[in-house]
This record gives structure tokens, C-alpha cells and sequence, in this order.
């Protein structure tokens, strides 16, 4: 489920004191925003490589939980 990598990327970042270790856990999404449904996200990602879509192709929290904690580590 695409929408727990939020609370994933601001945990490591927290955990770890830097917000770069957070933003490295979303960059790949910006790649994804062209393979699946184009310019969002998919409602789920195989969990092995190379992490195939699955699910609805276009999931509204999965794309706000990348933005806000984008957002929250200074990506944007």
C-alpha cells in the first residue's frame, strides 16, 4: 500500500535526524508518476524488485502521503 510510505520516509528521517535519508525513500515515486497511471500513484507496489504496480492506478492518499511528507523534508 502505497499510502504507509509517508509515515515510512518521516519516520526514517526522524529516527535518523536526516531529512535526506526520508527524501530518498520517495525519490523513486518520481519515476512511478509516469509508469502506472500517468502523474499519480498506484494503490499498491509488488514488494520485491523491480516493484510492479498493482491495484487502482490512480490512489488520491497515496499521492498526498508522498507530497506532505515530501513537502515536511524540504523536498519541494
Amino acid at each position: 500500500w502505497t499510502w504507509l510510505v509517508g509515515a515510512y520516509a518521516e519516520a526514517t528521517a526522524r529516527v535518523t535526524g536526516d531529512p535526506e535519508a526520508g527524501l530518498a525513500i520517495l525519490r523513486p515515486f518520481e519515476a512511478h508518476l509516469s509508469e502506472g497511471g500517468l502523474g499519480s500513484i498506484s494503490e499498491i507496489l509488488e514488494p520485491e524488485p523491480p516493484f510492479e504496480p498493482r491495484g487502482c492506478p490512480f490512489q488520491a492518499w497515496g499521492v498526498a502521503e508522498v507530497l506532505r511528507v515530501w513537502r515536511e523534508l524540504g523536498g519541494v
